[in-house]
């Protein structure tokens, strides 16, 4: 995994006694349960990141569809107004 460095951080003191509590919990010290929490936030993060971008990826797919059917509506359209011209004379 690495070395690990440490860091310091300010928090309330609510959010300290929470930490403590869910610490006694899970049976452990609050350096391995702020560091299980920060693990867990950074994978979903990277989720969210790589579900954010197949979603764009998606909507661009569906923005050059949509282009390419306007494209086929107005060549319609044009052969319509046409065939109505024609008609007409």
């Amino acid at each position: 995994m690495g070395d690990k460095k440490p860091i310091s951080v300010r928090i309330e003191e609510e959010e300290l006694k929470k930490l403590e509590e869910l610490s006694k919990r899970e049976g452990i010290n609050r350096s391995a349960l702020i560091s299980k929490a920060i693990k867990q936030f950074v994978q979903n993060y990277d989720k969210k990141t790589l579900m954010l971008s197949e979603i764009l990826d998606r909507l661009e797919e569906l923005e050059k569809k949509h282009e390419a059917l306007l494209t086929r509506v107005n060549i319609l359209r044009g052969q319509v107004d046409n065939l109505v011209k024609k008609k007409r004379h």
